[in-house]
């Protein structure tokens, strides 16, 4: 084994004592759905057909607690907006999976409410959220670009030729 190939098996070691204190957090930046693109990414730069297996398994894992939560979060992040960008990308490939129209909705409301409450953050808010819902080109994302577009467009500051928004005060909580 050379050091390339000891480095990944330390990291894939890492990682999976890593991914036992998870718990229930599917997102991309931090849960099952991160874990499954980072061992895709790593599958590919190193063929290993045991971390394209680790990718299927996280991202099994991601749709399995899905069907089972009734009330999902919705942030780039941690959420539904983060896994459905990457589920519709061909980062990671999955036969016979789509996001139903169902989650997109829930996107297009938790936008709209993001929106209400000048939370545009990337992360953790509309814009975020926003990305998740134009990798559905559909009619729900030409609504949600529309009411982007002119909360935006609406909410501007104009300061010396400069846009600016003004986000939600985290300290109040929206």
């Amino acid at each position: 084994m050379n050091i390339y190939e000891q480095k990944i098996n330390d990291i894939v070691d890492v990682l999976s004592d890593f991914a036992k204190t998870l718990n229930c957090n599917i997102g991309l930046l931090s849960g099952t759905t991160g874990m499954s693109l980072f061992f895709n990414v790593l599958a590919r730069l190193s063929n290993d057909n045991s971390l394209w297996n680790l990718s299927e398994q996280y991202i099994n894992q991601t749709i399995d607690k899905l069907q089972k939560d009734d009330n999902p979060v919705s942030t780039y992040c941690s959420g539904l907006a983060g896994i459905s960008f990457i589920l519709s990308s061909d980062i990671i490939d999955l036969d016979d999976f789509e996001i139903s129209e169902e989650i997109y909705k829930y996107l297009y409301v938790s936008l709209i409410a993001y929106l209400r409450q000048n939370n545009i953050d990337f992360l953790h808010g509309a814009t975020g959220v926003m990305l998740g819902l134009l990798s559905s080109k559909n009619e729900m994302s030409n609504l949600a670009i529309n009411n982007y577009i002119d909360y935006l467009w609406n909410t501007k500051e104009v300061i010396n030729g400069s846009y600016r928004w003004k986000m939600m005060n985290k300290d109040k909580k929206g």
